[in-house]
Formats: C-alpha cells, sequence, structure tokens
C-alpha cells in the first residue's frame, strides 16, 4: 500500500496522509489534484506534494479519485507554499485557497468552453455524392442555399475525384448562419436529413490570435541605456537589483529592453504592477512590443480564464511574458529568468484580507530565487527596506535621474497655513498662492487638479468599549466624521445623521473618531439592546 501527503483546501496547517490503491498509483504525481473524503460525509480536491511507502501509525483514509493527468504545481510553486506558510505564519490550506483559482480548487467546476461545427456527413465526401445532395434539395430554395455556402466556406466546392488530401476548413455553426442568413431550423434540417453533421471542438477563453508585434523596442537615451547596461552589469554579482529612477525617466522602456533580452534567452518574464487599473494601461504598451507572447493574469479576469492561463502555462506553448497583480505570482511558470516588480514601494502588494496576508514583492523575489532567475525593483521612491537593502549590498542599486528629453521636474512650493491662517489670509482652505497659481493656470486657458488627502475628519466613529461603528441605513458603509459641523456623513448617497451621544450598543459615551478601522471588533459584554436608527437628514 502506497500512501500521500496531500495540502487540503481548508484553513488547516501541515499536511493530510491518505492511502492509495494499486491501480490507482500509477496515476498519482507530485503536483497532482486528487478527490479525497474530509470528515463525515465531505469530499474536497486536495493537492499531492509527497509519495511515499510509510504507513502512519493512524488508520488512513483511501484516495477517491485522481482528477489530473498531469501534474498542475510545479516544485518551485510547491517551494513558495511552503515559504509563505513558514514565514507569514499562515496555514498552508490558507496558501492553496490563495493561489489556485477558484476552478481549480473543492466544489468549484471549471468547464471547457465549446463550441459547435458542422462538417460534412461522411456519405457525401465525393463528387457524385455532392451532385446527388444538391439534387436533394433543389425544391428547398433556403436549405440549398445555405448548403451552397456551407461548401464554398469549407472548401468541398473544389473537390476533385483524384484529390487525396481534401482542403476542407472547420465551419462553426453560427459562422454558417451568419453568412448564409440561414435559421437554426435550416441547419438542423440540412443535419436531419443526413447531409451535414454537428460536432463540439473546445476553442478556449483566451485571445489565442497569432498577433505579431507592431512595433520593436524604442532605442535607449543615453541615461537610459547606461542604467541598462548598469543593471545587466548588477545582475552578474545580484540577483536583485534596484533600480531607482526619477518621474519620467523612463523606466518603462528599460524593462522593455531587459524583457526582450529574456526572451532571446529563452527564458519567461513575469511583471507586477500593483494595481489592475495599471495592469490594463500597460497591456497596450506592452502587446504592440511583443505581440501573443503576452499573458494578463488579475482578479477582474473569469475565473473560467484564469483557469485556462493556469493551464496554459503549464502546456507546451505558454505565454512568454505574463503582466498582472499580485496573484500573478502564484502562476505556475517553466523557464522564469526574470521578474519585474514596478512601483515597489506601493502597499498594494500586500494582501490584507483574507489570509494569507502576504507581501507579493517579497513572495516574487523568493519565487525568482527558486528558478535562480533575477530580480529587478522599479520605483521614483523606493520603499524603506528595499532602499536600506540596496545602500548595504544586498541588493544592486541602479540610479536613473535624468528625464527622457531632459523635461524639467514640476516645481514644488510649500505654503505653512498654518501661519497664513494665524495672519488671517486664507480664504476658506485655499492660500493666496494657490488661488493665484489657479487663476494663472486658467488665463492661460490650461486645466488644473486640486487633490484633497480626505474628506472628513476621520473615516468612521467607532466605540471604544464594544466596536459599534455606525452606518447608512441605505448603503451600509460606515459613516464620515465632519468635526466641524459635528455630524456623520454617508458619502455614497449623501445623507448627513446626527453624531450619536452615547453608543446605542452598550450605553458607554467613549465614542470617537477612528483614525483606521479597526482590524477586529470586541463583542460586548453588556446586555445589548437592539441598536436604533440614527437621526438623518436630508
Amino acid at each position: 500500500m502506497r500512501y500521500v501527503d496531500v495540502i487540503l483546501p481548508r484553513p488547516l496547517d501541515g499536511f493530510f496522509t491518505y492511502a492509495i490503491s494499486s491501480d490507482m498509483s500509477s496515476g498519482v504525481k507530485l503536483g497532482i489534484r486528487v478527490l479525497v473524503p474530509f470528515g463525515a460525509s465531505k469530499t474536497c480536491t486536495a493537492m499531492v506534494v509527497r509519495m511515499h511507502d510509510d504507513k502512519p501509525a493512524f488508520e488512513t483514509k483511501q484516495v477517491l479519485q485522481v482528477v489530473d493527468a498531469m501534474p498542475m504545481l510545479l516544485p518551485q510553486q510547491l517551494d513558495l507554499w511552503k515559504w509563505i506558510a513558514q514565514y507569514y505564519m499562515a496555514p498552508i490550506g490558507d496558501v492553496y485557497t490563495a493561489a489556485l483559482p477558484a476552478g481549480l480548487k473543492d466544489d468549484e467546476g471549471w468547464q471547457p468552453k465549446t463550441e459547435v461545427y458542422v462538417a460534412l456527413s461522411d456519405n457525401f465526401q465525393n463528387d457524385k455524392a455532392l451532385a446527388i445532395a444538391l439534387d436533394m434539395l433543389k425544391n428547398a430554395t433556403q436549405q440549398l442555399k445555405a448548403f451552397t455556402h456551407f461548401l464554398h466556406l469549407s472548401h468541398w466546392d473544389t473537390i476533385e475525384n483524384n484529390l487525396t488530401q481534401l482542403p476542407v476548413a472547420e465551419i462553426t455553426r453560427v459562422e454558417l448562419m451568419n453568412v448564409s442568413g440561414a435559421s437554426s431550423a435550416i441547419i438542423k434540417a440540412l443535419i436531419n436529413r443526413g447531409l451535414l453533421r454537428e460536432y463540439h471542438k473546445e476553442v478556449g477563453r483566451l485571445n489565442n490570435s497569432d498577433a505579431e508585434p507592431s512595433e520593436k523596442p524604442k532605442p535607449l537615451s543615453q541615461a537610459q541605456q547606461e542604467a541598462y547596461n548598469n543593471i545587466v552589469f548588477q545582475f552578474l554579482k545580484k540577483r536583485v537589483v534596484l533600480l531607482h529612477g526619477v518621474t519620467s525617466s523612463g523606466k518603462t522602456e528599460v524593462y522593455i529592453h531587459l524583457i526582450n533580452k529574456a526572451l532571446k534567452e529563452k527564458k519567461q518574464v513575469l511583471y507586477l504592477l500593483p494595481e489592475i487599473a495599471l495592469t490594463v494601461q500597460m497591456t497596450s504598451r506592452l502587446k504592440r512590443v511583443f505581440g501573443n507572447k503576452l499573458g494578463i493574469y488579475h482578479s477582474r479576469y473569469s475565473d473560467a480564464e484564469r483557469v485556462e492561463i493556469w493551464k496554459k502555462q503549464l502546456s507546451t506553448s505558454p505565454y512568454e511574458v505574463i503582466l498582472g497583480a499580485r496573484s500573478a505570482v502564484f502562476l505556475p511558470f517553466q523557464r522564469l529568468g526574470l521578474v519585474i516588480i514596478d512601483e515597489e514601494h506601493e502597499g498594494s502588494f500586500k494582501q490584507q484580507d483574507p489570509a494569507p496576508r502576504y507581501h507579493a514583492r517579497s513572495a516574487a523575489i523568493m519565487l525568482a530565487s527558486y528558478y535562480g532567475a533575477q530580480t529587478l525593483l522599479g520605483t521614483a521612491t523606493p520603499s524603506t527596506e528595499s532602499f536600506f537593502n540596496a545602500q548595504t549590498g544586498k541588493y544592486g542599486l541602479v540610479q536613473l535621474q535624468t528625464r527622457y528629453n531632459d523635461i524639467a521636474l514640476p516645481e514644488i512650493k510649500v505654503v505653512d497655513v498654518k501661519d497664513l491662517r494665524r495672519r488671517k489670509m486664507m480664504n476658506g482652505p485655499f492660500s493666496p498662492a494657490l488661488l493665484a497659481a489657479v487663476r494663472t493656470a486658467l488665463e492661460h486657458g490650461e486645466q488644473v487638479i486640486l487633490f484633497q488627502n480626505r474628506r472628513g475628519f476621520a473615516p468612521m466613529v467607532e466605540c471604544h468599549t464594544c466596536g459599534w461603528v455606525p452606518k447608512c441605513d441605505n448603503c451600509d458603509v460606515s459613516l464620515t466624521l465632519h468635526k466641524n459641523m459635528n455630524q456623520l456623513s454617508c458619502h455614497y448617497c449623501g445623507f448627513t445623521y446626527a453624531v450619536p451621544s452615547q453608543c446605542p450598543n452598550c450605553n458607554e459615551t467613549n465614542l470617537r473618531g477612528a483614525v483606521m478601522a479597526p482590524k477586529r471588533l470586541k463583542t460586548c459584554s453588556n446586555s445589548c439592546s437592539p441598536m436604533p436608527k440614527l437621526h438623518a437628514w436630508t
């Protein structure tokens, strides 16, 4: 009897051991998913991480079914899972749940996308039989029209008696209906008469077009070329390099040249961005250079699409470049050679909730180390830890301090509004210098953007005894405290509420504006009455 250690998609730590029958053991490999019993009556899809002959001291249940023919998890990915679980003190089951698309996990189904195709029946695949078929349809005008269009689209109308290799093109049912103008009833009639047959074919949800790159990487400026050469040189000594480049210095073009170099070396590239919006913006730029070698992966893709990207990365023709947000760090790579983490200082790389609460920048650096790949951190404002690592020699450091085309940096003025307010020179929240600059810009036909860091004094009010937070009756979101008006406001629907004098949950008066939302609400031990509605002004 053989045994397997598996990871369950549950918030549980450690591996679970199951027995596997002899007839199944040949199909079980590391990284294969198996269906196992869990609890009294439940089953779940587990990931095999070890096969062995060591009989446990406890009674084991048997694997019910082998789900995959080929592994869904590569050894480097498993190493990353183990590291995240150990470093962030998270159950490895939570890592499994976060890493895999839902369609590859327990209680989730994934079905391949298929289309209905039509083909010529076997009995009519010669010129004499086709002549008979056309004669059969001479009194059915619409059917004859649809059948003639099918012969033309599929090239059956070019058949000759001695042709050994038929020049047949596959035609979808929808395509035939659109070209011929036939209804589904007409196509069904041709099938019922035995002239055509239907079959289903998996087509996938990904854009698998053979789009070639429309442009080559642009030539680098002298400063960019120096930065590129320095990065390549630093990679000879360090696995991680920090590119500290000012805004508009052309870091992206340096990335593109590094990606192009990696592709020439037959390596794959992972390009991480902190926000999905930036991912979408960057897609068109990289698509022009890398064409169908580029794949996109983030949470706005449907689960079915993410499953297909995962499987494509395990196939013989994976994407060479993956552009994505933090979840892309979990994708399988067969030949990973370069990881680029743009805007590495951004807090969006941190996964806050749900568990595991990991930092994608650190996870990507570890992933690259398991592949022996190189990592480039790019930013105009390095994070404290990355800059410290670069200064102390743990990371390589390359600086790009020249803006592209020598564009001047914008002038920045710091205004002491506290002093102006004391001298009563402020016009509401605006300083005289700001108003003068706005007027000048408008007079020159220019546009102005004014950024406000936050509306209101605090994003919420909470009871510091029981953790109660007032919420909008309409939107069920926490209310913002506007201290100068002594009101609570909903920034979704605009309703305003009176600030309660005491907590309606526990009657305490210890209500204060919270700068940040509490991580966890405490349970009130008092005898709590039903929460009354807040008074609202429209």
